[in-house]
């Protein structure tokens, strides 16, 4: 079933194969940055890369984080950032800006697991939230996108959409498990990934991780994580 545009406005190409070698290459480079994520930090679900302000802001390291690693991955990605400015200004017809105060799109690294039931459902309205009480009231929050860009994958990763939106009564039931069961049962979109391609979709929909049971072999699913904004003098901020 094709996504409507409203939920998956980007699906394209950003970069080449020896491309996305080469990032994971500097991705691994930098493994002694790398963040674990998860109850066990001896075998964490996953690491990331950069700072990511829905982990980090309620544990009041954002900003630390954000000192740590990104001049670092901005010298060090600096190709792939300014490609994807110039993709995405060209995609919305709209100035996109990395700015200083907010984190620059990080890394996702699954390591060595298997996701036999797939990500944790959710929307990504928080992050949005907190630059909005950054911004003030500048910030509109009906624009509000999600990227990813698979650098690296396992065969079969993807990302599970549902025509959900993060309404006050979704977010009071999503905890629920009958209600997650629910959704499990009946993916509404599946978007099956493409190395070096662009996914851009609607933040205020429900999503997860597909669920993917091959083990992990040399390679890794590792993407490019990032979130859009519209400000309302016309640009959007790209940040994590």
């Amino acid at each position: 079933m094709q996504v409507p545009k409203e939920i998956l406005p980007i699906n394209q190409p950003l970069l080449s194969e020896a491309e996305c070698i080469e990032a994971a290459k500097a991705v691994r480079q930098l493994k002694p940055l790398w963040i674990p994520v998860g109850t066990n930090p001896d075998y964490p679900f996953f690491y990331r890369l950069g700072a990511s302000n829905y982990l980090d802001i309620h544990l009041n390291v954002y900003q630390q984080t954000m000192a740590r690693c990104n001049d670092l991955l901005k010298n060090t990605f600096s190709n792939i950032y300014s490609k994807l400015v110039d993709f995405l200004e060209c995609q919305l017809q709209s100035p996109v800006r990395i700015v200083d105060e907010l984190a620059v799109p990080g890394f996702h690294i699954f390591h060595g697991v298997t996701m036999p039931e797939g990500g944790n459902l959710h929307w990504d309205c928080f992050q949005h939230y907190f630059v909005r009480s950054h911004y003030s009231s500048n910030i509109d929050l009906n624009q509000a996108y999600s990227l990813t860009v698979p650098i690296e994958l396992t065969e079969g990763s993807g990302l599970n959409l549902w025509n959900d939106r993060a309404t006050k009564e979704n977010l009071d039931v999503a905890n629920l498990p009958a209600w997650k069961d629910k959704r499990r049962a009946k993916v509404d979109y599946f978007i099956p990934y493409v190395v070096g391609h662009v996914y851009m979709f609607n933040s205020m929909c429900l999503h997860q991780i597909a669920p993917n049971h091959r083990e992990p072999t040399e390679k890794r699913r590792m993407t490019l994580q990032g979130h859009l904004i519209k400000h309302n003098d016309g640009h959007f901020l790209l940040y994590w």
